[in-house]
């Protein structure tokens, strides 16, 4: 059985990051009715509405936002930058897979991706695409984060980025070149 998530439930969306249940609201279409969820989304880089279906919640991926211990340890666990070769040189096939990480919703996967391309900008500048991908990663984190600890955007874009920088300085205390 699916999750029922309440007024007042913080909550992530894959596509949409992080929002909180604001409304349950019933709609008509025809002869059918269907509940939705009204969900506000933290503001990165603005705030939205979106509404889900409460019977498509579990398909679409919608889930709890993440405890706040662990959501920190997951970030601050990150590890030292992968090197050139550790990471795939063909485009089509790095984007596709950073986009599937981005795209699944998931805190650890969300993390991966932006590891990943934190870890590229180590040893070169980013591409356009590249650059969207981290920067919505960013934000994903970030906002998640500001859901669990109740603190603002910014001060959780903050604390993102200083574990990614805190990342950097482990590959440069273990000799690796750095930005």
């Amino acid at each position: 059985m699916a999750e029922v998530y309440p007024v007042g439930t913080r909550i992530v969306h894959p596509s949409y990051g992080a929002g909180t249940v604001v409304e349950v609201q019933e709609k008509s279409i025809g002869d059918m009715r269907q509940e939705y969820y009204v969900i506000d989304t933290v503001p990165s880089p603005r705030a939205m509405q979106v509404m889900v279906p409460v019977i498509k919640a579990e398909e679409i991926g919608l889930r709890k936002v993440g405890r706040l211990k662990e959501l920190r340890e997951m970030l601050s666990s990150l590890p030292e930058p992968l090197s050139d070769g550790e990471v795939e040189n063909d485009f089509r096939s790095r984007k596709s897979m950073l986009q599937d990480l981005l795209e699944s919703g998931i805190f650890t996967d969300v993390a991966e991706a932006v590891y990943i391309l934190r870890s590229m900008t180590t040893w070169r500048r980013l591409c356009m695409t590249d650059r969207k991908m981290f920067d919505k990663g960013k934000e994903m984190l970030a906002a998640e984060l500001a859901l669990a600890s109740g603190q603002d955007l910014g001060d959780a874009m903050a604390e993102v980025e200083s574990c990614l920088e805190r990342m950097v300085d482990k590959g440069k205390e273990n000799g690796e070149d750095g930005n």
